[in-house]
């Protein structure tokens, strides 16, 4: 097991980026960017003794300053969309940053996956995990209330747990959560023919703008169906799917379990041979087929990207529900500590013929 630490690149502000790199005995190797403290490589041992880069990437700081798609990023103060880019909080209105229309996504224009966290001390520190802390002040992207924030990374016998802690100062909302693109054969080529089961029988309706109206779906019979395993494109017997495969932007409500932290999706690949299990403490799943990925994009080791090289399964708590009333409430009080874990768990498993 190993930790080190190297200087990475330096902001245009000039400010230090640090790349936290952690093994551990199983093989395991993941780097971790003190910029939007971000994931930004995932080595996954294979049975031949190589290893897979299981997520999406660029060789240096400057793909991800120029990044529009959150690749591998921490994502905060609160995830998804708020309509309007505003809501209202023990009766005072607030105002935030608009960066998709008249909408906020991923915490606005300036959101934790754009700020320089820093190495902060675990209080049992392991060489397999690297805690990372950002203290957002109060009025930050138009949110309420000093936000001292802690996302810890640590690798597992069979992959990689993160965690998330907050306390704030005021009532606030927050609703984190990461951002990988996961291409399980390492090659950024299309990840369509990649096999998904989510652990879910409703989705929230979205709008034009991928904003809920408050509505609960049942995905039995729809493309939303995933609860066998179907390719992110579609059904393959659908003549109409083989020409236009279907795009997702989806979010699943998780079903209700007594474990601990419950099982929300399964993916595996036939060409690699590999699995990928997601296991969390959050409440819902947004299913993202990576469809507005530009096709050039310029990846990691030489990878070109485009539309679907990636797929990403998100954990979170629901989108506008500070506008929702009826959905689980993301407001975190002072006194009260947030926390939410995920562990991201690999294997293999035997291909079919």
């Amino acid at each position: 097991m190993s930790h080190t630490k190297k200087s990475w690149s330096v902001t245009p502000q000039g400010e230090q980026v640090y790349l936290h790199t952690i093994s551990n005995d199983s093989g395991f190797q993941a780097g971790i960017a003190t910029y939007g403290a971000t994931l930004v490589e995932l080595k996954v041992p294979v049975s031949n003794g190589q290893t897979v880069d299981a997520v999406l990437g660029f060789d240096d700081l400057t793909g991800y300053l120029n990044d529009p798609h959150y690749i591998g990023a921490t994502v905060g103060r609160v995830a998804g969309r708020i309509s309007h880019g505003s809501f209202e909080l023990d009766g005072e209105k607030y105002f935030l940053d608009k960066n998709e229309g008249d909408n906020q996504l991923h915490g606005g224009k300036f959101g934790f996956n754009s700020r320089i966290w820093t190495e902060c001390q675990a209080e049992n520190p392991e060489p397999h995990t690297i805690s990372l802390c950002y203290e957002s002040p109060d009025g930050e992207g138009g949110y309420p209330g000093n936000l001292q924030v802690t996302v810890t990374y640590s690798l597992i016998e069979n992959g990689l747990r993160i965690a998330y802690r907050a306390v704030t100062g005021k009532p606030t909302p927050i609703n984190m959560t990461a951002h990988p693109y996961f291409n399980l054969n390492g090659d950024g080529k299309d990840t369509g023919e990649h096999e998904v089961k989510i652990f879910s029988d409703k989705t929230l309706f979205f709008d034009d703008e991928i904003l809920p109206n408050g509505e609960t779906l049942d995905v039995s019979g729809t493309e939303a169906d995933y609860t066998d395993f179907c390719p992110i494109n579609g059904p393959a017997t659908d003549s109409q799917i083989e020409t236009a495969p279907l795009k997702h932007d989806r979010f699943y409500i998780l079903n209700l379990s007594e474990m601990e932290m419950p099982v929300a999706a399964v993916v595996r690949s036939d060409a690699s041979g590999m699995e990928l299990e997601i296991a969390t403490t959050q409440s819902g799943l947004q299913f993202y087929s990576a469809d507005y990925i530009g096709a050039g994009t310029k990846g990691k080791l030489g990878c070109e990207y485009g539309p679907r090289s990636g797929f990403c399964l998100e954990p979170e708590g629901y989108p506008d529900a500070v506008n929702r009333p009826e959905f689980p409430s993301v407001i975190l009080r002072p006194g009260e500590v947030y926390n939410h874990v995920t562990e991201y768990r690999f294997r293999e498993f035997n291909k079919r013929d």
